[in-house]
């Protein structure tokens, strides 16, 4: 972010450790927790495959569509320049629900309905 005169400074926010790339998507203790929340929802929707266990599949969209978006939106929470801190389920959950609303109004004006409930039928079911 300072390269980009984006922030003041190198250190992370959050810790206060020098901010790189690697560090504000994967190393931070913050980010951590955010994928374990992450990796919680994949365990309980049954999909091992998408477990994030390590830093390159940040950059991996994964096969499932709908968790793909998710693990979007999350990474457009990390690189804010006011970083995500202390979050729980209900911060992954409010993202699934804003993107189910989302999508929701959009496949009901192209009147694709099922492809939507195809799409987001493993996050509606949890």
């Amino acid at each position: 972010m300072k390269k980009y005169k984006m922030t003041m400074t190198d250190k992370c926010p959050r810790c206060d450790n020098i901010e790189d790339t690697r560090h504000l998507l994967w190393e931070c203790s913050h980010v951590k927790n955010i994928w374990k929340i992450y990796n919680n929802l994949v365990q309980k929707l049954n999909l091992p495959s998408e477990v994030m266990t390590n830093y390159e599949n940040v950059y991996t969209p994964g096969k499932t569509p709908a968790l793909c978006m998710i693990k979007i939106r999350i990474i457009q929470e990390l690189i804010q320049i006011e970083r995500p801190k202390n979050w729980t389920e209900e911060n992954i959950h409010k993202i699934c629900i804003d993107l189910l609303k989302i999508e929701k109004y959009n496949a009901s004006i192209t009147r694709t309905i099922p492809k939507f409930l195809t799409k987001w039928k493993s996050i509606l079911s949890t």
